[in-house]
């Protein structure tokens, strides 16, 4: 994971994958390529496809939560789905 981490901004990367995450306990947030913040609770899920983003805890309190990431191709699929609706 650690390779797809970008230098000049710590924790923002990017993956070739489709994600489903959900917060189990406490809270989150998720910060988007826009700067726009998402913050996340307990019950919360975000659904994601490689979108450039970080993820941040700055809560007194751990955060625990699940993500699933299916390793598709993701901008390949959309690309070939936008070249099948022409």
């Amino acid at each position: 994971m650690a390779e797809h981490f970008e230098r000049n901004t710590p924790g923002m990367h990017t993956s070739d994958t489709l994600d489903y995450g959900a917060v189990i306990h406490g809270e989150m947030i998720l910060e988007l390529d826009d700067g726009k913040t998402v913050d996340l609770r307990q019950g919360d899920c975000i659904v994601k496809n490689g979108t450039r983003h970080r993820w941040r805890n700055p809560y007194p309190n751990l955060a625990q939560w699940h993500l699933c990431s299916s390793a598709v191709n993701v901008r390949r699929k959309i690309a070939l789905a936008a070249t099948y609706l022409r």
